[in-house]
């Protein structure tokens, strides 16, 4: 009589995970993996021994970059017969010439290995007759999950210029990706991590404040079940910008008229942040001058910070006047190689200059003569230089050597007239 052959197949890992196919209640099949187990068939009517075959007819690695994992296929052959069967070799391919109109024994459904886990999701298992070879074929889908990888990259910015990087991975299995960064930039900082595709992800780095030269940071990329194999490197190159000089500095003090040539420590050099303390003073500049009818020589500022003017003759008042300082950092990249600028007051105090006049001739005049007037006697009277015209003078007269000569001793008036009465009989 005619007895039953039961198969079993199954994909299992290292780890235990299984999918097992058992019955014909799947759906349709995935791509073939198409292996020949030939046999010399006995007559199947024949009631003989129980024949257990256990063939293991597949052995698969799955190489990861840094770790492996393997797939252990095995079929079960429990046939009961009435004769012994002798196995022959393993084909790499049971090669019917047409497995069309041949319905599979069992069907599984897709998906569901225990744990997802499975090195190949099992769906169908045929068996057929090729001349006295009994040949069987499996449908399988592979499943195993492939590491995603994360890619390098290397980018550049400017000193204190923020930078928006966008990080890169791929994944065998077409997975969407998930980032993270595994050591953070020792020069800077990050902000949180935008996704922007299935393989992308955008993050801004700012470097520190004043900070260039080289940094980097370090991400990984994860497709759900694992993270890539090794992390990726961002190598970031910030490129210096020149930071604006300053300098320090108060009004100078107060001189008098006509004190003659100044020279006075004035400006202190700040070339700008730690990394620019090299840097030098390639010139003051001294501009937007107040009053400068006030100056002989009006103001400059040595590269030493030293500011030197000489007021004007018999000139008084103040004078503002701006100063800015340029290093020798230069402006390539954008940067910055003058200092804002600052307003500073010279004052010059007035000083009275003497009023000044020219002297009569002598007077002569006869005993008993009375009231004289002489007019003018004193010329070319003047208060002192331009400023002082406005001056109101006078006149004392001092030191007569003969007050009994007069009744009424001399006086000059401020134009210039000189007065003055003879004593009778003297």
């Amino acid at each position: 009589g005619t007895r039953a052959i039961r198969l079993e197949a199954a994909a299992r890992t290292e780890r235990g995970n299984e999918d097992l196919l058992l019955t014909r209640d799947g759906a349709g099949d995935g791509g073939p993996i198409l292996l020949g187990l030939p046999f010399q068939v006995p007559t199947l009517g024949v009631i003989g021994g129980l024949l257990l075959a256990l063939l293991l007819i597949a052995l698969a690695w799955r190489s990861r970059l840094q770790w492996q994992r393997r797939a252990l296929l095995s079929v079960g052959l429990l046939l009961g017969i009435g004769s012994s069967v002798a196995g022959t070799a393993l084909l790499a391919d049971g090669n019917l010439s047409d497995w069309s109109g041949i319905s599979p024994l069992a069907t599984d459904p897709a998906g569901d290995s225990s744990n997802n886990d499975s090195a190949a999701d099992l769906r169908a298992l045929f068996a057929g007759l090729s001349g006295s070879e009994l040949v069987f074929r499996l449908d399988v889908t592979d499943v195993e999950n492939q590491p995603p990888v994360a890619n390098p990259q290397a980018v550049t910015t400017l000193e204190d210029t923020p930078v928006t990087i966008t990080l890169t991975g791929s994944d065998p299995d077409g997975d969407a990706l998930s980032f993270a960064i595994t050591t953070p930039p020792s020069q800077g900082t990050l902000g949180a991590i935008t996704p922007l595709t299935a393989t992308s992800a955008s993050v801004t780095y700012t470097p520190s404040p004043d900070v260039n030269g080289s940094d980097s940071f370090a991400f990984t990329v994860n497709d759900g079940q694992v993270n890539a194999t090794a992390p990726a490197t961002v190598s970031i190159n910030i490129t210096p910008v020149n930071d604006a000089p300053s300098f320090t500095a108060s009004n100078p003090p107060a001189v008098n008229e006509d004190a003659g040539a100044q020279s006075l420590a004035f400006a202190s050099f700040s070339p700008g942040p730690a990394n620019e303390s090299g840097q030098a003073v390639l010139a003051y500049t001294v501009s937007a001058v107040s009053n400068p009818a006030l100056f002989a020589a009006g103001p400059t500022i040595a590269n030493n910070g030293t500011l030197s003017y000489t007021p004007a003759a018999d000139a008084n008042g103040s004078s503002q006047f701006t100063v800015t300082v340029q290093d020798n950092g230069g402006t390539a990249n954008g940067g910055i190689d003058t200092s804002a600028p600052q307003v500073f007051t010279i004052t010059v105090n007035p000083v009275n200059d003497a009023p000044s006049f020219t002297v009569g001739p002598n007077q002569t005049v006869l005993e008993d003569a009375g009231p004289q007037t002489v007019s003018p006697w004193a010329t070319a009277i003047s208060a002192g230089p331009p400023d002082e015209a406005g001056q109101t003078l006078s006149f004392n007269v001092t030191g007569n050597t003969n007050a009994a000569l007069f009744a009424a001793g001399p006086t000059i008036s401020p134009t210039g007239d000189l007065s003055y009465t003879p004593a009778a009989n003297a």
